[in-house]
């Protein structure tokens, strides 16, 4: 699979898309965005991705996967129903978040669920804020899993999650029309 290599330093080794799909450039922009938004919280917590690939399993409720705590990361990045259609950034970000989790608690149990909203919370505060609250005290990088804020309110994480800029909308809109406007000549 083409990509390219180290887009965010050493959190993430390279990012490959499927050639054989239409819009794979547009397909690995995505991913290089989803790694951007995402890159914050991995740096926060010290966790790497060799591999961030694109892939399209064929169960419809599948987004993403895990290899080896992160050796390999793959995620869905187009719609089930319609490989041409991509999903909205917000869902990929959050199969992202969900696959990280993995990395520290492979089963869906309680911890991982735990682990997976304080990792949405941490997606939410950086996203408001510009940064994270805690950032300047003492206790700004959690040691475990289940450390972090204790006065996190999880109840706000979907709009983190969902918000995407106009910008970056537009911005994807136009690079994915040109794909398409290139691959039909």
């Amino acid at each position: 699979m083409p990509g390219y290599s180290n887009p965010n330093g050493p959190l993430i080794g390279s990012i490959e898309h499927d050639e054989s799909r239409l819009g794979g450039v547009f397909a690995l922009e995505f991913l290089r965005k989803v790694s951007d938004l995402v890159s914050p919280i991995m740096s926060l917590r010290g966790l790497q991705i060799g591999t961030l690939c694109e892939f399209y399993p064929s169960c419809k409720e599948t987004m993403g996967q895990n290899f080896k705590k992160g050796e390999k990361i793959s995620l869905r990045v187009r719609d089930p129903d319609d490989e041409d259609q991509f999903l909205p950034m917000g869902r990929v970000v959050d199969a992202l978040l969900h696959e990280l989790a993995h990395n520290y608690q492979t089963k869906h149990n309680e911890g991982f669920q735990d682990l997976w909203y304080r990792l949405r919370g941490e997606y939410f505060e950086f996203r408001t804020y510009g940064g994270f609250l805690g950032e300047n005290s003492d206790s700004s990088t959690p040691s475990s899993p289940r450390s972090g804020s204790p006065d996190q309110n999880d109840d706000d994480e979907e709009e983190g999650i969902l918000g995407w800029s106009l910008s970056s909308f537009w911005f994807c809109v136009i690079l994915y029309a040109l794909v398409l406007y290139i691959n039909r000549k």
